[in-house]
């Protein structure tokens, strides 16, 4: 695919020349915690292929386009000002169902944006359809956060476990950056054989974050136990605030409860760092009660469903 020239609107397919162009636009208008152009560049993966809509006044979409199934898929929501979210994307849908001919477009939004885009289009001739997953994305005010502190009860289990596991183990930190990139793999590797789900699918990323040498990431941390490298924490500052998005969180699982230390040990640091808000990312039920363990503020929903033609 080439790139094209729609009036207000391109269709970007060489995203990697245009580097500068989507940066300009998350700079200046990204808000969501996928806007980060890293991020974008090593969750491409075949058959998928980043297709950048790009709208003029510093606005886009992070799209990617697979020619297999003829699908679309946004990266979360427009790069744009929030109130203009549901223009750009009934934009792009319009233009992608009338002149790309797409069988399906993917999208993620929060219960809010998908209540107000099944609205604007319920006259039209496109139709929602069911949710594929509903994930839950737990949120840490720091402020008001004390689990540097883990005092009280609900608190208890996780000061026994990390009191325990320092007590048994050798723990440094590293930058994942100065971790040789073959332990980092093997980490992968070793969490992908531990892993089910709607998580298993996207283990290429991570590779590619490694090979890319975490290309969009500020805080990449890999917890070193008895010598060994066994985690991977990494996450950046969501553009236009001073939040966080905790993205990644990998381990080998060599060692009981090396997943309440590697996400202990990462909440401490960014608070150290004066974050007021970090963000533990999406996930299912089940993983969701794992990250309950570190009590978080409170916790939102996003949707993933299919934009389709009616019948």
């Amino acid at each position: 695919m080439k790139n094209e020239r729609l009036g207000t609107m391109e269709l970007i397919s060489d995203t990697l020349n245009a580097q500068k162009e989507i940066e300009d636009c998350i700079n200046t208008n990204g808000h969501a915690n996928e806007h980060n152009y890293g991020y974008y560049q090593w969750i491409e993966e075949p058959p998928r292929k980043n297709v950048f809509i790009k709208f003029e006044k510093k606005r886009g979409i992070l799209a990617q386009y697979s020619d297999n199934t003829k699908s679309w898929y946004f990266i979360s929501t427009p790069i744009a000002k929030k109130e203009e979210s549901i223009i750009l994307m009934l934009e792009s849908l319009d233009f992608l169902f009338k002149k790309k001919k797409a069988k399906k477009v993917m999208l993620e939004l929060n219960s809010n944006l998908r209540k107000m885009l099944i609205s604007a289009i319920k006259n039209s001739s496109l139709s929602i359809g069911q949710n594929n997953y509903v994930y839950h994305w737990p949120v840490f005010d720091m402020k008001n956060w004390n689990g540097y502190e883990l005092k009280g009860k609900k608190w208890k289990k996780i000061r026994n476990i990390r009191n325990s596991f320092y007590k048994l183990n050798r723990v440094s930190v590293e930058d994942s950056r100065n971790v040789p990139s073959e332990n980092l793999r093997k980490i992968v590797n070793d969490w992908l054989k531990q892993r089910s789900g709607i998580d298993r699918p996207m283990y290429r990323r991570y590779f590619n974050m490694v090979s890319q040498n975490f290309n969009g990431v500020d805080f990449a941390r890999t917890l070193i136990v008895n010598e060994e490298p066994c985690s991977i924490t990494a996450g950046w500052k969501i553009p236009n605030s001073n939040n966080y998005y905790s993205g990644v969180g990998i381990y080998n699982y060599k060692h009981k409860h090396i997943g309440e230390i590697s996400n202990l040990d990462d909440l401490l640091f960014l608070k150290k760092k004066g974050f007021e808000e970090v963000d533990f990312g999406g996930s299912g039920k089940t993983l969701l009660q794992f990250k309950m363990k570190f009590n978080p503020s409170y916790i939102y929903k996003t949707y993933s469903f299919p934009v389709v033609r009616k019948n």
